[in-house]
């Protein structure tokens, strides 16, 4: 949730976003410079009801890696599909475990 001056209370904003485009856009609100090294987006357009200008890629990217997993996935979303991969295939009698998954 963000709230503050120029930004619309209770609105919804169905944009796809990701959690890396959060500092992006605090510092574009405190008016600094984003750094090229830094990922993500600054959603400061979307927010103040400005059109994003073609900033934003149209995709989300995520990645899962646990103490307790025996592999990392990682995802890949562009309007209502989403890809999952793992980061190997596990194997028990020649059969693969972990599938590609496309929803």
């Amino acid at each position: 949730f963000f709230a503050g001056p120029g930004i619309q209370s209770g609105v919804l904003y169905k944009n796809m976003t990701q959690i890396i485009d959060i500092l992006p856009t605090l510092i574009d609100f405190g008016g600094g410079e984003i750094p090229d090294y830094l990922g993500g987006y600054s959603l400061k357009p979307y927010l103040e009801g400005e059109d994003d200008k073609g900033n934003h890629p149209g995709y989300i990217t995520s990645q899962y890696h646990s103490a307790s997993g025996n592999t990392g996935s990682f995802m890949v979303r562009k309007d209502n599909y989403k890809y999952i991969q793992f980061g190997h295939y596990l194997t028990s009698t020649n059969k693969t475990l972990y599938h590609p998954q496309l929803f």
